[in-house]
């Protein structure tokens, strides 16, 4: 039986396959952010001379590449939170994990190229199907 984006599927299947994609790409996330606090903190002290010698504070902005290189930490940290949430919810069958948080973190995650693509390209079809197989249930009733 086809619908009208494609065939049917087993969404719990999919389902328990899209959790645990997350769970391990938020772990992944985390030593990611993990790795790069520790290369910032490390590369802060080795650079915060770099504000005394004139000819290495002409080359680099030194407050500035540290300025970005924390935010991108900071964002990286959030997407690794918001992956742990969204498998929480998904694997406690919570409604705001199928439906606007669950959409949101997918096209989130299509930005993030190559494996974040492919996560979210997938959690966009996974949760597209999931809720228009309800959407059929509820009206045949």
């Amino acid at each position: 039986m086809f619908s009208a984006i494609g065939p049917q599927i087993d969404k719990y299947k999919h389902l328990n396959i899209l959790k645990y994609l997350y769970l391990i790409y938020g772990f992944l996330l985390f030593i990611i952010f993990c790795f790069f606090t520790f290369t910032l903190i490390r590369d802060q002290k080795r650079y915060a001379s770099a504000k005394n010698d004139p000819e290495i504070a002409q080359k680099i902005d030194v407050e500035q590449m540290f300025s970005i290189a924390w935010n991108v930490n900071i964002a990286v940290v959030c997407c690794s939170i918001l992956t742990v949430v969204f498998a929480y919810g998904i694997h406690n069958n919570q409604k705001w994990s199928t439906n606007f948080f669950g959409y949101i973190l997918g096209l989130i995650f299509v930005i993030q190229f190559p494996m974040g693509t492919f996560i979210g390209v997938y959690t966009l079809w996974i949760l597209v199907q999931y809720n228009n197989n309800n959407k059929k249930r509820i009206t045949k009733r």
